[in-house]
């Protein structure tokens, strides 16, 4: 499942420690959901098993991530 609250939380732990680790970690996956979950039509789908590669995709976008997903443009730019 999508949970672009999880790079945000590692942001805020980067701005409030300032220890670049929650930053590197909050890049990786900001870049693993670009590289995996976008699809070619627009928006972003759930991976189905994390093990497999290439990875399966589900074929819904949970409605929580449009509100969330917005949070990835604020994330890119703060990262």
């Amino acid at each position: 499942m999508l949970r672009p609250e999880t790079v945000e939380s590692l942001f805020i732990a980067y701005r409030l420690t300032g220890d670049e680790i929650y930053r590197d970690h909050g890049w990786a996956i900001f870049q693993a959901i670009e590289k995996h979950c976008r699809v070619e039509t627009g928006g972003y789908a759930t991976v189905v098993n994390v093990d497999e590669n290439p990875a399966r995709l589900e074929d819904k976008m949970e409605t929580f991530f449009l509100v969330c997903g917005s949070s990835l443009n604020r994330i890119h730019h703060q990262l």
